[in-house]
């Protein structure tokens, strides 16, 4: 990034029309409309900052790119259809960010891969958003258990297959997909087959015609490793026209030379930041398969950063609301503790499994105010003033603390710098002890003291509440301060 006083100018370059994983997002998950409405909207905004003050621009520049999930501010025409090396963006900008996604599927070898008809996963759903696949026919069973397998077999119920069927090597609940688009897959018709791993694919004329399944009796090992065991006793065949295999994905890392990376992901610190000064990673390329709401909060993170790294103060984020005074006024709600949640309203099974419309609609009026009726009122607790504690009875050993000490008889007890009891003694005058202390080479830094004219008696009493609590004698401070006498 080019740095422009408190706004940073900056570029975006990408291989595919939508940044990193984004692309492979189907549209009843996330609407491309809204991403695109989003997007001009805050270009629209960047525009109108050419109308502001000279002074005012790059302040209202910053804040506008920011925004922008993928900061897409300006195209460079120069690159593109170039391949672009991390060495070239350092030539050119202060500071790269990168958030390549994970956009690659992972592959796994497996007899008959290479037959008509077999698919990976995320190579299926971006041809589905190319419209490179339009509707589909037939019958298809998905590998996988996590959410792209998820995407792929709801996509191909949406294009028109006769029978999605969905094998992994998970239990039913050890799946590693949301259980809410579990359940939604269910209830749109696709028929899942848990703790079953792909044996072979099977096929004539060198089209796909089947697939064989293993039985999986175990995915991890003791220790949390990857390492399924598999019963080859027990195996079943499911005849199908396609296979897609959407068994994970990975990041493209091989373009970033000089970069720490991990399993394929790009190391970072909690503030971004890659090995190399100045290049900061995020999303998926740098935390895994993740979602969009966590993508764009390291971006966010990685933001501020960077404008730190710039030499700006961090300070990237804007008040959507103008916050006001809470109403301390609670009152009743009745049967407020048997209210359930007011569930997010879906387009019904049938009908979604025809389209590609968003499934999740927004809440109407009347739902949204019942929901608001739950409200816990949290935000009272920023009118709460902090709990006061009463103050600690331990002093400091120095000479003004000891000079108010009465010269009287009593009981004094010592800690030392970690706060434990080293010595508690009885004395006819307290004053003119803790003085002869602090003159002393002590090791006490802190001390209480109890006048008391019986301070013998209170002395004993003190020290068997201090055996019966740690089951020891204070450790003493030097001589004069062995307690043997007493018992």
């Amino acid at each position: 990034m080019k740095k422009s006083a408190k706004g940073q100018d900056s570029s975006t370059y990408r291989t595919l029309p939508a940044g990193g994983s984004l692309f492979a997002i189907i549209i009843y998950l996330l609407t491309k409309a809204l991403k695109k409405e989003d997007i001009e909207e805050h270009l629209k905004a960047l525009e109108d900052t050419k109308k502001l003050p000279l002074e005012e621009q790059s302040e209202a520049f910053f804040h506008i790119y920011l925004n922008l999930q993928h900061y897409i501010i300006e195209q460079r025409p120069s690159f593109k259809g170039k391949e672009i090396t991390l060495s070239d963006l350092r030539k050119d900008f202060q500071a790269v960010f990168i958030g390549s996604g994970a956009w690659l599927s992972k592959k796994i070898p497996v007899d008959g891969s290479d037959l008509e008809g077999v698919e990976w996963g995320l190579d299926f759903l971006r041809d589905v958003k190319k419209k490179n696949v339009a509707s589909m026919s037939g019958r298809l069973v998905v590998i996988g258990g996590g959410n792209v397998a998820m995407d792929v077999a709801r996509t191909a119920i949406r294009l028109g297959a006769s029978e999605v069927q969905l094998a992994c090597l998970e239990c039913g609940k050890d799946m590693p997909a949301h259980d809410w688009e579990i359940e939604e897959a269910k209830e749109e018709g696709v028929v899942m087959h848990p703790s079953w791993g792909p044996g072979k694919i099977l096929g004539e004329n060198g089209k796909v015609t089947g697939i064989e399944l293993i039985k999986c009796n175990s995915v991890f090992d003791k220790k949390g490793k990857f390492d399924p065991k598999f019963d080859t006793c027990e195996t079943k065949k499911i005849e199908t026209d396609r296979a897609i295999l959407a068994i994970g994905q990975s990041s493209d890392t091989s373009w970033i030379q000089g970069i720490d990376t991990k399993n394929e992901m790009i190391s970072v610190n909690k503030e971004m930041q890659t090995n190399i000064p100045g290049v900061f990673a995020g999303g998926e390329v740098a935390r895994g398969p993740a979602s969009v709401v966590e993508a764009a909060a390291d971006g966010a993170s990685a933001a501020s950063a960077i404008d730190k790294y710039l030499g700006g103060d961090g300070n990237i984020y804007q008040t959507l609301a103008v916050s006001s005074e809470p109403d301390p006024h609670i009152g009743q709600v009745e049967g407020f503790a048997n209210m359930d949640r007011v569930g997010t309203p879906k387009i019904s099974p049938n009908v979604r499994k025809e389209n590609f419309e968003m499934v999740e609609k927004c809440y109407n009026e009347n739902q949204a105010k019942q929901e608001a009726v739950r409200c816990l009122r949290c935000d009272l607790r920023l009118n709460i003033l902090s709990v006061t504690f009463p103050p600690d009875k331990w002093l400091e050993l120095n000479d003004d603390n000891v000079s108010e000490v009465p010269a009287t008889e009593g009981v004094y007890q010592l800690q030392d710098e970690n706060k434990v009891i080293i010595v508690i003694k009885g004395t006819q005058n307290m004053q003119a002890d803790l003085q002869e202390k602090l003159n002393s080479e002590t090791k006490a830094k802190y001390f209480w003291f109890e006048p008391d004219p019986m301070y013998t008696k209170r002395e004993s009493e003190l020290i068997q509440q201090f055996l019966q609590q740690f089951g020891k004698m204070p450790e003493g401070d030097g001589e004069g301060d062995e307690l043997d006498d007493l018992f």
